[in-house]
């Protein structure tokens, strides 16, 4: 019995170390901030629309730049820099919508090689292409109507999505490569949680404003934070 004792416990111990990976990082913290442009704050861009795209409205407010009454910037990527263990992602399949002439929302958040999909609810046609960098990913048409088309992408980063028909569309898939990717909201705000605790590089990124990177000290079970303004301002054309 003492011999059968003895080895019962060394095979409970062995399965839990294989169940603990000893190596693996402390996790439980978690950063917030919020992201700001100085004053003056630049105005939406309106986009007058051709008579022959009647129904889409006399004009499109351009979705490029998003500034809220304090400065506050909608639709900046924040990301946690590095290469980390990720399980399959299981959650709810992300949507592209094309309502009233616009992709919605304006950056949508993929897991990589993770299908989402793309739905029309407009009464017209659209001409949908993705493009990594000068390259076409996809192309297709979808009609009013048409049942939603699903989509992946092995493909990492910002994947410019396109109208081919109206001009003025587009929309930006982020192809995730792990799950520390936020968006910020209409306040300019952003939440990332369940982080590895230690020093990390965040990214900030904006189809207009820019790429920025910023170093972060991580605690277990707290709250970091980091802020930032921009201060330069490069609209482009839509």
């Amino acid at each position: 019995m003492g011999l059968y004792y003895r080895r019962s416990v060394i095979l409970l111990f062995v399965l839990v170390l294989e169940c603990v990976d000893i190596g693996s990082s402390v996790w439980g913290a978690s950063l917030r901030g919020t992201i700001r442009i100085s004053s003056p704050y630049p105005t939406p861009e309106t986009i007058p629309i051709k008579k022959e795209f009647h129904h889409c409205g006399a004009s499109q407010v351009s979705q490029k730049l998003i500034i809220g009454p304090d400065g506050e910037v909608q639709n900046v990527v924040v990301s946690l820099i590095g290469e980390f263990k990720t399980e399959e992602n299981r959650g709810l399949t992300p949507i592209l919508a094309q309502r009233g002439c616009q992709f919605l929302p304006h950056v949508l958040l993929v897991p990589q090689n993770h299908p989402f999909l793309i739905t029309n609810e407009d009464p017209m046609a659209h001409d949908v292409r993705a493009f990594s960098g000068s390259k076409m990913l996809i192309r297709f048409e979808m009609d009013a109507g048409d049942a939603p088309v699903e989509k992946k992408f092995a493909e990492t980063g910002p994947i410019v999505i396109r109208c081919g028909l109206h001009k003025w569309m587009h929309a930006f898939i982020i192809s995730a490569e792990h799950p520390y990717y936020t968006v910020t909201d209409e306040r300019g705000e952003f939440q990332l949680t369940d982080l590895p605790v230690g020093q990390f590089q965040v990214k900030i990124w904006h189809e207009v404003l820019g790429e920025t990177v910023h170093s972060v000290t991580l605690q277990e079970e707290s709250f970091s934070r980091l802020d930032f303004t921009y201060t330069t301002v490069d609209q482009g054309k839509s």
